[in-house]
């Protein structure tokens, strides 16, 4: 037997990987992925599929990929920090749309602390003017 075949034997539901999967699975999500949809409506951004936002240009997360790669990486509670801070930053709508970017802000910049947090909210600004 094959890992994917012992592990689609073992779970009855196949991992979100979109904000629909993630809303159509909500009854039936792991421990995992409840503690995922927790911290999502926690974190007081919206999100495709969210009570309080469902269209996903408007949004202030639309990467449900940056999302579980953020908490499998154990940066989501971070990430979400940053994210609600950095809403108030004229980079904001270039950081929202931007997968690549969230995506170095997880890897480079965030760490376990707040320090990290608000030096990544700093810092961004020169990593995109520099990376342009």
């Amino acid at each position: 037997m094959h890992a994917a075949d012992s592990n689609s034997a073992i779970l009855p539901f196949k991992s979100p990987g979109t904000w629909t999967e993630f809303a159509q699975n909500s009854s039936s999500l792991s421990v995992q992925h409840h503690e995922l949809a927790q911290m999502l409506t926690r974190s007081g951004l919206s999100f495709p599929g969210s009570s309080c936002e469902t269209n996903q240009q408007e949004s202030d997360l639309i990467f449900f990929a940056v999302v579980r790669y953020a908490f499998h990486r154990g940066r989501l509670s971070a990430f979400l920090t940053f994210m609600r801070l950095a809403k108030r930053e004229p980079y904001w709508d270039a950081l929202r749309t931007c997968r690549e970017t969230q995506s170095i802000v997880i890897d480079v910049f965030l760490r376990d602390s707040l320090a990290s947090i608000y030096d990544a909210i700093r810092l961004l600004p020169l990593w995109i003017y520099e990376a342009s």
